[in-house]
């Protein structure tokens, strides 16, 4: 026969793990909504700066400056991680 310490603690141990499962996939369904609305904002700046290089005229691309600034954003993009990470851990060096 249990006792009732036993049975409580089970129900109580159950209910935890439950709510921590729903917790869980709530958790997910929202970092995965997040992160397809980045990528979707990401793709609409492609599409955008697509849009505009098509529209000029090839003899008015100025490829140096393109290449230039394609690189900034990579340089930004990398900044910003190694400034997360050095906000976690100031002694960090990227």
């Amino acid at each position: 026969m249990n006792s009732i310490r036993q049975r409580i603690v089970l129900r109580v141990l159950g209910l935890l793990l439950c709510g921590s499962l729903i917790l869980s996939a709530v958790s997910y369904g929202d970092a995965a909504h997040e992160v397809e609305e980045l990528f979707d904002a990401q793709l609409g700046q492609s599409a955008r700066v697509l849009q505009g290089l098509l529209r000029l005229p090839q003899a008015q691309i100025d490829h140096a400056q393109l290449a230039q600034t394609t690189s900034f954003a990579q340089h930004r993009r990398q900044w910003r991680r190694c400034a997360g990470r050095r906000a976690i851990n100031p002694t960090t060096t990227c």
